[in-house]
């Protein structure tokens, strides 16, 4: 079934061309719906080899036809969206300091690939202007977390996850958006992107199982804890957690930390989720984002 002409998301150059390509990704398409694997695994190769010329053809499998036709279509489809997903998750990766805000709203199509991210930014450019009025200008850092806290964790309500901890609906942003509740990382992200458009300086603090939000002020900063609609959190309550988890002290731990190592963190979020559930599939595909992040972060740095 191999036809040497037929390369990857090749561009055919006439109209005859394009109707062979039509009527072979037609064809193609129809023998899904065969009963041996052996065959449908063969037409798979060859719908991926063929490209985008065979979307026409799958979407409209997809739509028409018997159940298991339909379905099988639409796996196809799902697969190829997520692999583009991956992509563009491996292109930010490769680059030096990806930004938490982007990476999230990537990660999110792994999830539900036709999210549009627009409302939720909206949402939290509305929410920046509730808190800056709190705040009223003030460059206090105690007064713009509590500004913060009093908005996202009394007004709007975010707070922590229920139910399972490591289902993905917890880690996702847009899960953690739509339902108000989420994993500590994720609330974190949540807040600190709202923070921004308000004009509030903030810090992501890596605490091994329960990141924290650091607020700079003028006057300093404070740490507070959206997991907990923003209760402040001191540094002997940041040092007792450690201690009561078991976790060795580390400096670093009370320290804000670039939004790459949260980037990776989430990834590593959702492989654990993905473990845990059974897909074998998803987690390899994380492993790999993972070990595209840490071979980035093993590379010299440049000499300036």
């Amino acid at each position: 079934m191999t036809d040497h002409a037929l390369q990857p998301d090749s561009a055919p150059s006439s109209r005859s061309q394009r109707a062979k390509l039509t009527a072979r990704a037609t064809l193609l398409t129809s023998l899904l719906a065969d009963e041996s694997e052996h065959v449908r695994e063969a037409v798979r190769r060859e719908l991926s080899a063929m490209g985008k010329n065979a979307l026409p053809a799958l979407r409209h499998a997809a739509g028409e036809g018997d159940a298991a036709l339909r379905g099988r279509a639409r796996q196809i489809l799902a697969a190829r969206e997520r692999l583009a997903v991956l992509k563009r998750l491996a292109g930010m990766l490769a680059k030096p300091n990806p930004r938490l805000e982007p990476a999230l709203c990537v990660l999110a199509h792994l999830d539900e690939p036709r999210f549009d991210p627009r409302p939720m930014l909206r949402e939290f450019d509305d929410h920046a202007k509730a808190v800056a009025a709190r705040a009223r200008g003030s460059d206090s850092a105690l007064e713009r977390a509590l500004a913060l806290a009093e908005h996202l964790g009394g007004e709007v309500g975010y707070g922590g996850s229920r139910g399972e901890y490591h289902h993905p609906a917890n880690i996702h942003i847009h899960s953690a958006w739509r339902m108000r509740q989420g994993m500590p990382l994720t609330l974190c992200a949540i807040w600190s992107s709202v923070a921004r458009r308000a004009g509030i300086r903030t810090g992501l603090i890596p605490l091994p199982g329960h990141v924290m939000l650091r607020v700079h002020g003028g006057d300093g900063a404070v740490v507070i804890d959206p997991y907990q609609k923003g209760e402040v959190r001191s540094e002997r309550d940041l040092r007792r957690y450690l201690r009561e988890n078991g976790v060795p002290f580390d400096p670093a731990y009370l320290r804000d930390a670039p939004e790459a190592v949260f980037v990776r963190r989430q990834i590593a979020n959702l492989q654990k989720s993905a473990e845990k559930r059974g897909l074998a599939g998803q987690t390899r595909e994380l492993q790999l984002l993972l070990s595209l992040v840490d071979r980035r972060a093993a590379r010299p740095a440049k000499a300036s």
